[in-house]
């Protein structure tokens, strides 16, 4: 499993342990990794971490399309972590997706994902696809808005 992700260093130590901790438990992984991007990702930089590549990436980046002034800004982004996650996968790996931006409709998020895993000349099929955040998911009472989760599941080859 890999994790990438734009946060605190309080935030990253916390998770990093308490990941570590559930593997250990319950035996489904040997090694957990942790990569922290700055700022767009480099498609190298995972593949060189693991260059036997992984069997599952989680892709859970910051909203990046915040306002619609910023959409085509956000879909480079977005496609540049797509790729990003996707080179660092073995073939028949999972991308686990979410995209938080109320700025981008799932039409947007599909073309994001397209692009970047036909610019790695790679093939995907999407096991599942959901345009509404799971029942548990925090949504603040005063920004109704903050509801917006998409997620996407895709099998690499």
């Amino acid at each position: 499993t890999v994790t990438f992700g734009l946060g605190s260093k309080e935030f990253e130590i916390v998770s990093k342990a308490h990941l570590e901790k559930l593997s250990i438990a319950n035996n489904c992984s040997d090694r957990v990794d942790f990569l922290e991007v700055k700022e767009e990702p480099e498609p190298r930089l995972f593949s060189q971490h693991r260059p036997e590549g992984f069997d599952f990436v989680l892709l859970e980046p910051p909203p990046l399309a915040p306002t619609y002034g910023k959409v085509d800004e956000g879909m480079r982004k977005y496609t540049a972590w797509v790729g990003a996650a996707t080179s660092a996968l073995k073939p028949g790996g999972y991308l686990l997706f979410t995209c938080r931006s109320r700025t981008m409709q799932s039409v947007r998020i599909l073309r994001c994902v397209n692009m970047a895993i036909w610019s790695l000349g790679r093939q995907a099929q999407v096991v599942h696809r959901s345009v509404a955040p799971p029942s548990d998911f925090p949504v603040h009472m005063a920004l109704p808005d903050s509801n917006h989760m998409r997620t996407i599941v895709l099998r690499v080859n």
